[in-house]
């Protein structure tokens, strides 16, 4: 039988009732205890449910559900059976305690146990990358999306042997119906080798959202966006057909040997068109910086899950059967002019050795951003202040900016060389002969970036002697949006 276990979540409300021995209130009575006796029924599993908690794989091992939970702070307690108590976590782990593990946000986490050639899966990285390849989450009415992970730490027990891997954290699943669904799929095209099924602990009947009619015109301070209709977009991501292996990109048609990868037949994409004031402008684009998609259920889905350029909105639509809300923001385009009270210029930066770092501790505000220009770090440098680099490129210098906002805003940078040239953009993660772009822009940024504070990091490709640069940062101000998509198509 599946263990259900503690986890720290919002309960249900509870209710007291006085009877008394007249035959109305004991029919009202009745009519109490049967709705009761529905609601535990929605919640513990069923004999049926525990003859399928095991699944065998094609390798002759098999995987066991052992427990499950909902909350935040997620223990796995041999011989407990409360499905979501609200506990603080302990000290220490109990005695009995196989495992336990807390996620960022309230989610689903599903406890199996490997046995057989499967229980040598005991890496973190190998265990994801097989939970996003095999493993699907659906209810009973024929909804089924592919598994979106929560954020989680895995605390270790004294004992981690009892527990042949990590847990299975989820962010988002369907939640209109009564049991949640996890499926293992084998093969490409994908079979299913068998499911897990628990009662719904978090079961939401609220009324979704409504999809407006299209076209579409919204505002944000004196930008416009207008959005077309939503159509059916080209895939992006495909699975070889009979092995591993994997392409991508923008292509008019499914590679020979390869299947759409599951999700992508939800890819919607509209045509939009950006305004300045009234007016159509082409100085705009649409951009997945502070994305958001959700729906009316409770799910939070992934900020990559919507995107868009300067003429296309796309999102990847759940087949959860109803409409999503999105947010999505719209920048000036990096190769036009920012105003000078949103540029933050700071010529003559020395430029560091090889192996070292040079410290300045800058700091300005820009339209009500904070920035801290922490240094500028040479090619194998790994750190700098408080700040991990994992390691400069051989002819880059990183140059580190720190950043508190309200709104996550895009900040871009500049750099001259010491004669005044512009310094054009390339990026390592290309081959050393592939062309820099043929005309200065303004640098993108990666780095530890938070959701109102952050570290921005850019590369820099430097010139053959050079000695200074002149570094100019700019305010790329975010204007949002927020609209309700389809999910299905007409």
């Amino acid at each position: 039988m599946t263990t259900m276990l503690n986890a720290r979540a919002n309960t249900r409300p509870q209710c007291s009732h006085t009877f008394t021995g007249s035959k109305r209130h004991t029919r009202v009575a009745m009519r109490v205890v049967a709705c009761f006796a529905l609601l535990i029924c929605d919640l513990i599993p069923s004999k049926v449910h525990a003859q399928t908690q095991v699944i065998h794989l094609p390798d002759n091992s098999a995987i066991t559900l052992i427990g499950w939970s909902y909350g935040t702070y997620h223990e796995l307690t041999s011989g407990k059976e409360t499905l979501h108590a609200n506990i603080q976590p302990p000290l220490r782990p109990a005695r009995n305690e196989i495992a336990s593990c807390e996620t960022t946000e309230n989610a689903l986490v599903f406890w199996i146990k490997r046995s057989g050639a499967a229980a040598k899966v005991d890496n973190i990285s190998v265990h994801l990358a097989w939970v996003r390849e095999h493993v699907r989450i659906a209810d009973e009415n024929g909804h089924e999306i592919a598994p979106l992970l929560a954020d989680w730490r895995m605390n270790r027990t004294e004992n981690p042997s009892r527990l042949k891997d990590d847990p299975i954290a989820l962010s988002a699943f369907p939640r209109r119906g009564r049991f949640v669904i996890l499926r293992v799929y084998t093969g490409v095209p994908a079979k299913v080798l068998g499911e897990f099924r628990i009662p719904n602990p978090v079961r939401n009947l609220l009324p979704p959202f409504t999809a407006p009619r299209f076209p579409i015109t919204l505002k944000s301070g004196n930008v416009g966006l207008t959005v077309g209709a939503v159509q059916q977009a080209r895939p992006q991501n495909f699975l070889k057909i009979g092995g591993s292996g994997s392409t991508g990109g923008d292509l008019p048609e499914t590679p020979v040997g390869y299947v759409a990868a599951p999700g992508e037949s939800g890819r919607r994409q509209a045509n939009v068109q950006l305004s300045y004031r009234g007016k159509p402008s082409n100085h705009w684009r649409l951009t997945w910086l502070n994305s958001e998609m959700w729906d009316a259920s409770g799910n939070h889905y992934q900020p990559f899950s919507v995107g868009g350029s300067d003429d296309k909105l796309w999102y990847l639509a759940p087949n959860i059967g109803e409409p999503v809300r999105v947010r999505i923001a719209a920048v000036q385009k990096p190769d036009e002019a920012f105003a000078p009270e949103r540029v933050w210029s700071i010529p003559g930066v020395p430029v560091p050795a090889l192996g070292a770092a040079i410290q300045l501790d800058k700091s300005t505000n820009l339209d009500d951003v904070d920035m801290n220009l922490v240094g500028i770090a040479g090619a194998g440098v790994k750190q700098i202040g408080n700040v991990p680099l994992w390691s400069v490129p051989d002819g880059y210098a990183a140059v580190v900016l720190h950043v508190t906002y309200g709104i996550r805003p895009e900040i871009l940078l500049r750099v001259n060389d010491d004669h005044g040239a512009p310094i054009l953009y390339s990026d390592p993660s290309l081959p050393p002969n592939f062309p820099a772009q043929q005309h200065p822009m303004w640098l993108p940024h990666g780095g530890n970036i938070g959701e109102h504070i952050g570290d921005f990091i850019y590369l820099v490709k430097l010139p053959n002697k050079c000695h200074k640069i002149d570094l100019a940062f700019a305010h790329n101000r975010v204007r949002l949006f927020e609209l309700v998509l389809p999910v299905s198509l007409p």
